[in-house]
């Protein structure tokens, strides 16, 4: 693996990532975007003997957006670029009372290309965490999204997370968001990773 923009959160905490939200580019408690540490204890074993995992996050309470601009380097044969981060709703929201989880997106536009109002770019992960609801998804939800239709160009990245129809507890975070060179098979055993971690929290193993 080879990291080509690995500081998403400290771009959030100096200003060179663009912060889109209610309380501005702000940062800190009480305000929509922060960059703090956050420890997640999986709700199920044997994931949960594992005990807390912290990870670096940025604090993103919806509706906020984060971009930022990279130069992706050229696919080579059996590399390509990724970005991988974890989705995660803050555990003190997980027996909340209200609340239906929060729409995690990303969203890619070539640097140059058409720039009117309302051109967010090419979604390419949709996902909708909601840990008050579904059991599976009490730990770190790991992602890993494929760029290699825009390798060698410049793009800019949004990361976005968006309230559902209630927005009650939508205590949304990325962990350690970066964009890496993966090799082919690095990349299919890390999927498969993320999915056998799914089917371990579900129990459906056997």
């Amino acid at each position: 693996m080879r990291s080509i923009a690995d500081g998403v959160a400290d771009g959030v905490a100096d200003g060179t990532v663009r912060v889109s939200s209610p309380t501005g580019t702000a940062l800190g408690p009480g305000r929509y975007v922060d960059v703090r540490p956050m420890a997640v204890t999986a709700q199920d074993r044997p994931l949960r003997d594992a005990g807390p995992m912290s990870r670096r996050v940025v604090f993103a309470h919806p509706p906020t957006a984060l971009a930022f601009e990279v130069d992706l380097p050229e696919a080579t044969e059996g590399w390509g670029p990724y970005l991988q981060a974890g989705l995660v709703i803050d555990p003190g929201a997980w027996d909340a009372p209200l609340g239906d989880g929060v729409r995690f997106s990303v969203a890619v536009k070539p640097v140059g290309g058409d720039v009117s109002p309302g051109n967010g770019g090419e979604v390419v992960m949709d996902e909708v965490v909601n840990p008050r609801a579904n059991g599976d998804q009490r730990r770190w939800n790991d992602v890993l999204v494929p760029l290699g239709r825009w390798a060698g160009r410049r793009v800019e990245v949004s990361l976005v997370t968006d309230a559902r129809g209630e927005p009650s507890s939508d205590w949304a975070a990325w962990s350690e968001p970066s964009i890496v060179m993966l090799d082919v098979l690095a990349a299919g055993r890390l999927e498969r990773s993320a999915a056998w971690v799914a089917k371990v929290a579900l129990g459906r193993t056997g």
